[in-house]
Formats: C-alpha cells, structure tokens, sequence
C-alpha cells in the first residue's frame, strides 16, 4: 500500500509573540483572515458573547435610571454637581465590575472602540442595540416608579434656547472627544493604569464634561442618555440628532486622534525584510500511515 492511503496529516501553527506583559499564544489558521473574521461574524458563537451582551443591557438600564432619575426635582432644585457626581460616580461604578470587552453603555464611546480597534463591528452593531433597549427599559422603569407630580420629561435633555443647534453639536462633540480620549488612553497597556486608576479617571472625565455642558446641552455625551427619557415620555424633537451626531463624531475623532497624535510611547523600529521579527514559528507535523 502507498504511503499517500490511509495518511493524515496535522499541521499545528502555534505563533508566539511578545508582548510587554506576557508571551500570548495564538492559533493561526493557514487560510488567513477572511471578512468575516475582521467583522467578526464568528463572536457570537463564542461562550460568554451573549453573557457580555445581556451584562451591557443590565448596565445601560442601571445607568438610565441613575442618569435621569439624579435630575428629578423631588421637592428641591438638584445643582449640577450633584448630577454630574452621580452620573460620573455611577459610570465608575459600572466599569470596576465589568467585564474587558464592555461597550461602556454609550454607543458613541462602543463606536469609538471599533474605530481603535478595541471590538469588531458585531460586537458594536449588538451592544449598540442593546443600549438602546437597556436606555428605553430603564427610562419605562423610572417612569413607573416615580410620582407624577414630579415625573415631568424624565430628565430628557434640551438644548439651551440661546443656543444655535450648530453650537449645541460641537459642544457635544467636544465633551465627547475628551472623554473618549481618556478611555482610549486608560485601556492602553503601554500607560500602565492600574484597574482602579483607569476606572476612576474615566469617571472623572465623565464629570466633568457634565459639569462643562449642562448649562448649554443638558450633556448628554451619551446618545441613550437623551434617547431613552425622551422616547418614552414622547419628546424626541427635530433636534434630537445633536445627542447622536455630535457624540458619534466626537468619539471618532478621539479614537483617531489618540492612534496618530496622542499615543506615547517609542515607535519600534520596523525591519521590511522581517514584518515580524518578534514572532517565531514552530511546526509540528504528525503522520499515521498503514502499510
């Protein structure tokens, strides 16, 4: 009999490649990487995809009900400090006991991710629709549970009537890029932020872009923020696409920002003859033949 019948073959591609922190191994496939593993039509089929799913419509709804409800006049005026350390305090709060891959309940900062290359396009189009269920959830939950006489628009933004819907959009858009930018900076491994430090100063950015828009946006920075109040209490104006637009392009802005101005850190020289010369690969080779 020849060699060819009854002979398997598997080639086991095992790339090491070195990082700062560890020495990661990974898997390659011999096909390369399709479209659809860039978009990552695979994540889904992953084990804790829809864990993570689920945990960010959990923290979308926490977030809504905490974010609206801190701006309730319950019998007294509430002063903008007292929302923006609410709502910076509760998204601290959120990011210490999630999980890595988090799309931060915001789908301008999830948009962000994808720009940085931090999660797939999946991944961002499912937490983007989840967001939006957990904002329309939470604000029917508030809306249950608080006293008529004081429910009013739920907090639902506005903005200023001396404001030019132009202005309004680069205030946005601006409150947003700052914080993207922190986040961006905060997950970067090459910064070295602790777990605490990172979480912390993301809330403070967050804070203080509340307290910098207020008096003019309501601040929203967080599209789901303005969606969620405003679609169940039935005040989604024509001018509502400033919470969308100017957060979204801000988030962009910073993600590309970070990636080609801001990143610190010494360039690694690159040599063209070997694009990978930190990476060494082994393969192992197993055969079964019957004679």
């Amino acid at each position: 009999m020849s060699g060819e019948e009854g002979e398997s073959k598997v080639s086991t591609y095992e790339t090491y490649v070195s990082t700062p922190s560890e020495r990661t191994v990974l898997l390659v496939k011999a096909r390369g990487e399709t479209w659809r593993d860039k978009i990552g039509l695979y994540e889904p089929t992953e084990p804790n995809f829809w864990r993570y799913v689920f945990a960010e419509f959990i923290y979308t709804l926490i977030f809504t009900i905490i974010a609206c409800g801190c701006s309730l006049n319950l019998g007294e005026p509430r002063s903008d400090l007292h929302q923006a350390v609410c709502v910076g305090g509760i998204v601290a709060v959120l990011i210490t006991v999630s999980a890595e891959k988090l799309g931060y309940f915001n789908p301008a900062l999830s948009f962000g991710l994808l720009v940085a290359g931090e999660i797939k396009f999946v991944r961002f189009f499912v937490y983007a629709a989840v967001q939006v269920a957990g904002s329309c959830a939470g604000a029917g939950l508030l809306y249950l549970y608080t006293p008529s006489n004081v429910r009013g628009h739920l907090g639902t933004l506005s903005i200023h009537d001396d404001l030019l819907v132009g202005v309004a959009f680069v205030v946005e858009l601006t409150l947003t890029f700052i914080v993207m930018l922190v986040i961006i900076a905060a997950r970067d491994p090459d910064n070295q932020f602790s777990l605490l430090q990172s979480n912390m100063v993301v809330g403070l950015s967050v804070a203080v872009a509340m307290l910098m828009g207020m008096p003019f946006t309501g601040a929203g920075v967080n599209p789901i923020r303005a969606f969620g109040p405003a679609a169940v209490t039935g005040n989604l104006v024509h001018e509502h696409w400033v919470y969308w637009v100017g957060p979204l392009v801000g988030a962009l802005c910073a993600s590309l920002s970070y990636k080609y101005i801001f990143k610190l850190g010494e360039e690694k020289p690159k040599d063209k003859a070997q694009p990978m010369p930190t990476v060494h690969m082994k393969i192992k080779s197993t055969s079964n033949s019957s004679v």
